[in-house]
């Protein structure tokens, strides 16, 4: 599944409010079995540039985007299989320059595919309120 936040209204608090919907994501499958089993969630957060708009025609048309802010969240996300087992997410820093509290590992530079210079990784320790 693919969030977008500030797209396309903006919105000035789409780094909090990005945090918050992976907190809600993170508690609803920590409290819950679905047919018996215990659903793991990878989560990629990452905020910059991207182009936003429908694409498609012919009756196959989609709101999308598109980029290399969009890609690296992708990237990130794709990281956490069958690694860091204690975290649920990556980000680089910059999408929680606006939030108070969050605690950060950092994971170390880690080469992404597509972007030649290796990039600044943190995991995101998950802080959930289970109901």
């Amino acid at each position: 599944m693919l969030a977008t936040f500030n797209v396309p209204l903006e919105d000035p608090n789409h780094s909090s409010n990005a945090f918050q919907a992976r907190e809600e994501i993170l508690a609803c499958v920590a409290c819950r079995d679905y047919a018996g089993d215990r659903v793991r969630v990878r989560i990629g957060l990452n905020t910059g540039l991207l182009v936003a708009g429908n694409v498609g025609g012919g009756g196959r048309q989609s709101y999308t985007v598109h980029g290399d802010t969009v890609n690296l969240a992708a990237r990130l996300e794709a990281l956490l299989q069958g690694a860091w087992h204690f975290a649920s997410c990556f980000c680089r820093r910059t999408p929680l320059r606006h939030l108070r509290g969050a605690k950060l590992v950092a994971v170390g530079k880690i080469g992404v595919r597509g972007i030649t210079e290796p990039v600044a990784v943190y995991a995101i320790p998950p802080v959930i309120a289970t109901r």
